[in-house]
């Protein structure tokens, strides 16, 4: 893996953008996306479904999201965040479980429009009950 810090130095992209370009999904920009649920998406590695990142102008990269597809009747890899995140989900129907290293694990079910956010550095693995591909998009 790549210094991204150091690398930064010496180009005009942050450590960020770097890292968003190692993650092999498309990236949209701009002031606006009509509509999130018709953008592409591409196979990520890391999640296990598929992305893209919308980098909004005027956000000053503080405020970006990311679109997931979770594949019908399957899950999303495990992830954990030390940042805050904001789920909105566009499509389907689901559940999320969020737990902590030692902790219990709680069962959050979700359907098109709920929006939550898990606690920060916790656990939170994505199911989708649906039998067809849903997408969530994530801040």
């Amino acid at each position: 893996m790549q210094d991204l810090s150091t690398k930064s130095a010496y180009e005009l992209k942050s450590p960020y953008a770097f890292w968003q370009d190692g993650e092999g999904i498309p990236a949209y920009g701009g002031y606006w996306i009509e509509d999130v649920r018709t953008v592409g998406l591409s196979d990520w590695q890391r999640t296990g479904g598929r992305g893209a990142f919308v980098n909004l102008n005027g956000a000053g990269m503080n405020c970006d999201a990311h679109i997931n597809e979770i594949p019908a009747k399957q899950q999303l890899k495990a992830e954990r965040h030390l940042y805050e995140e904001i789920i909105f989900i566009l499509s389907g129907q689901g559940a999320t479980v969020i737990w902590n290293d030692g902790g219990p694990k709680h069962t959050l079910e979700w359907q098109e429009g709920s929006l939550f956010s898990p606690p920060l550095n916790a656990w939170h693995q994505h199911f989708n009950a649906d039998a067809a591909n849903q997408r969530a998009s994530s801040r």
